[in-house]
C-alpha cells in the first residue's frame, strides 16, 4: 500500500476520534481498545477421536485415527485409547490437516489484531510471515515498530488474542532514495536510510541487523549498488534478503546475491522477455535518482520513464517471451533454492477493482470502511479510467496475470519451491479467506491439490526451519490443527469446509469460529473502530524516528 494512503487515514482516523471524544464518548475507549478474547474452550489434554488425517508430505490420507493431544504436542497417533482427563472430540467424517501459512502478509497496521489477525485463524491461517514489520518517520503513526511487533507476536505466541503465530518479521521496505518517507528531508537523516552507493548497502545492513528484524525486505527502486552492498552484508551477517525484485535487478543477480524468496508474479513474465536487459539496464539509471530529480527526470524524459513503468509495457512483455530465456531463468531459480510466493491474487486485483466487485462481496464486512473508501475506491477510480481510455489496456492486464499462472505452473513443474502468500492489505485482499483463493489461482497454474497443500503448510515451514516441529500432523509436532467436513486432497475446495480449529491450546468449533467472525466484523467501522484505533493513533502523531 502506498504509503501517502497510509498517512492520509492516520489523518482521517485522528480527526474522528477527536470529534467522538469531543462528544464525551471517550468513557467507551477501554472497551472498544481491549484486546479481542481469544475464545473457543481452552483444553490442554484432548483426544480428537477416528480423524482421517491429511499427510501432506504423501498427498494422502490416513483414516481412523485418534490424535492424542498434550500441551499443544501430538504426543500419539493411530489406534490409542484416550487418556483419563482428557477431553474427547469426535472427529467422526472429518479430514485433519496442520494450519495454513500466509508467506505474504502486513499485520503491522495499528488494530490488525481487532480484524485481520481473526478472521485468518477463522479460515484456518494459524502461520504468518509479516513482510513490513517495521516502521520509519510519519509511517510509525499507522504502523508498528519492531519492537511492537515483537511485543504483538508474542501475545500470540501466549494465545492471548486470536491471531496466527508470527514466524517472522521483516525490516520496513528497502528502497532507494525516493523511500524514509516523512525522514529523509530531516537533518541528520543518515545517508544509509535512503540507500544509493555499495556501502550505504552495507551499512543499512548493519543497521537493520542492530534493529533486531528477522530478515531484510526489499523493495523496487533501491539501486544496483546499494542492493548488492545490502546483500553482501546481510550474508556476512546471516540476514536473510526477501521481498521484491529491484528493477534494476536481474533475477539471476538477485539469485546469485542470496535473495531468500521472490514476491510476486510480475517479474518472472519479465526475466521470460527479451525486453528484460534493456529494461533493468535503463532502470539503473533511474533508481539512485532522489525525489526531486526523479521527478525533474521523468519531466524531462518522459519515455525513458515509460520505458521502466512495467505496467505499460504489460503487452510487450507478452508478446515478446522467449522460451530459451525462460528455460534459463527458471534452471537457475530451482537450483538457488530460493522460494517464489507469486500472490497472483494482487495482479488480478489490477483489473477486477476497475469493476468495484467488493460493493457486492459479504467478505468486505473484514475490510475496515476507512481503507475501502480511500485506498479501495481510489484505485477503482484510477484503473476505470485507464481501461476507458484504451480498450486494450484491460486486456492486456489480464493477459498479464494468465501468463503469470502459466509461468508459475512452469517454475513449479522445473523445482522452484512455491509459497502461499495473499499480501494482505493491498486491495481486494480479504484476511483469510484470500489465503483460499490464493490456492485456487496455483490450481489454475496447474499445480495438483496435493502440492498446494504442501506449499501451504509443510513448505512454509521447511522454508522457515520449523519442518520438524511444524507443517504437517505427526507425533512431536506442535497441534495446531484444521478440520475439514471433506476431503481437500479430492477437491481442493473442501479446503474451505473448515468446522473445528484447535490452536494454541483453544478448540474452536463452528460456533466459536463464527463468533470470532462477528467480532471482527464489528470493528471495520462506526464508533468501536474509531475508538479502538484512532485514539491510538493520537497518542502516535508525533513524527517519529528509527535512528
Amino acid at each position: 500500500m502506498r504509503m501517502e494512503r497510509l498517512v492520509r487515514m492516520a489523518q482521517y482516523l485522528a480527526l474522528a476520534v477527536f470529534a467522538v471524544v469531543v462528544a464525551g464518548l471517550a468513557v467507551l475507549y477501554a472497551g472498544a481498545q481491549a484486546t479481542p478474547k481469544p475464545g473457543g474452550q481452552a483444553l490442554h489434554a484432548v483426544a480428537f477421536t477416528d480423524v482421517n488425517v491429511v499427510d501432506v508430505e504423501a498427498g494422502r490420507v490416513v483414516r481412523g485415527q485418534t490424535l492424542i493431544v498434550e500441551d499443544g504436542t501430538i504426543v500419539r497417533m493411530g489406534d490409542a485409547p484416550v487418556p483419563g482427563g482428557a477431553a474427547a472430540i469426535d472427529g467422526r467424517g472429518r479430514y485433519v490437516l496442520p494450519g495454513f501459512w500466509d508467506m505474504h502478509a502486513h499485520l503491522s497496521p495499528i488494530g490488525s489484531e481487532h480484524v485481520a489477525g481473526p478472521a485468518m485463524v477463522a479460515n484456518g491461517v494459524l502461520y504468518v510471515r509479516d513482510l513490513y514489520s517495521d516502521c520509519m518517520g510519519d509511517e510509525c503513526a499507522l504502523l508498528r515498530t519492531i519492537d511492537e511487533m515483537r511485543a504483538l507476536q508474542k501475545h500470540a505466541e501466549e494465545g492471548a488474542l486470536p491471531s496466527p503465530l508470527f514466524v517472522s518479521l521483516a525490516s520496513y521496505l528497502v528502497d532507494g532514495p525516493r523511500v524514509a518517507y516523512g525522514v529523509r528531508d530531516r537533518p541528520g537523516t543518515p545517508t544509509f536510510l535512503a540507500p544509493v552507493t555499495y556501502e550505504d548497502g552495507k551499512a543499512l545492513a548493519g543497521f537493520l541487523d542492530q534493529r533486531g528484524v528477522d530478515f531484510i525486505k526489499v523493495y523496487e527502486t533501491i539501486p544496483r549498488e546499494a542492493y548488492f552492498g545490502l546483500t553482501d552484508e546481510a550474508r556476512l551477517r546471516g540476514l536473510e534478503v526477501a521481498g521484491h525484485l529491484p528493477v534494476a535487478v536481474s533475477i539471476e543477480e538477485a539469485l546469485a546475491a542470496g535473495q531468500r524468496s521472490i514476491e510476486h508474479a510480475r517479474d518472472l513474465p519479465l526475466s521470460c522477455s527479451d525486453i528484460a536487459p534493456a529494461f533493468h539496464a535503463e532502470a539503473a539509471k533511474w533508481a539512485p535518482l532522489d525525489v526531486d530529480a526523479f521527478e525533474a527526470a521523468r519531466f524531462a524524459d518522459p519515455v525513458g520513464f515509460e520505458r521502466i513503468n512495467l505496467r505499460r509495457r504489460y503487452r510487450e512483455v507478452i508478446e515478446t517471451q522467449n522460451d530459451a530465456r525462460c528455460e534459463g531463468v527458471i534452471a537457475a531459480w530451482a537450483q538457488s533454492g530460493a522460494y517464489y510466493t507469486p500472490t497472483h491474487l494482487t495482479h488480478e486485483a489490477e483489473y477486477l477493482i476497475a469493476d468495484s466487485p467488493y460493493l457486492s462481496d459479504p467478505r468486505t464486512e473484514y475490510i475496515p470502511r476507512l481503507m475501502i473508501d480511500i485506498a479501495w475506491r481510489e484505485d477503482a477510480v484510477h484503473y476505470a479510467e485507464q481501461f476507458a481510455a484504451d480498450g486494450d489496456v484491460k486486456a492486456a492486464y489480464i493477459d498479464f496475470h494468465k501468463l503469470g499462472l502459466r509461468l508459475t505452473g512452469r517454475a513449479h513443474d522445473a523445482g522452484v519451491k512455491i509459497l502461499v502468500g495473499t499480501d494482505i492489505g493491498d486491495t481486494l485482499i480479504y484476511p483469510g479467506f484470500s489465503f483460499h483463493d490464493e490456492m485456487d489461482r496455483l490450481s489454475e497454474a496447474g499445480m495438483s491439490n496435493a502440492d498446494i497443500l504442501r506449499a501451504a503448510t509443510l513448505s512454509a515451514a521447511e522454508f522457515e526451519g520449523l519442518e520438524n516441529s511444524h507443517g504437517a500432523v505427526a507425533v512431536g509436532n506442535a497441534a495446531n490443527l484444521v478440520f475439514l467436513t471433506a476431503n481437500p486432497l479430492e477437491d481442493l475446495a473442501n479446503a474451505r469446509t473448515i468446522n473445528g480449529v484447535y490452536f494454541q491450546n483453544r478448540y474452536y468449533d463452528r460456533d466459536a469460529l463464527d463468533a470470532v467472525l462477528s467480532d471482527a466484523r464489528s470493528k471495520t467501522s462506526g464508533a468501536k473502530f474509531y475508538l479502538a484505533n484512532g485514539w491510538t493513533l493520537l497518542t502516535r502523531s508525533l513524527p517519529k524516528t528509527v535512528y
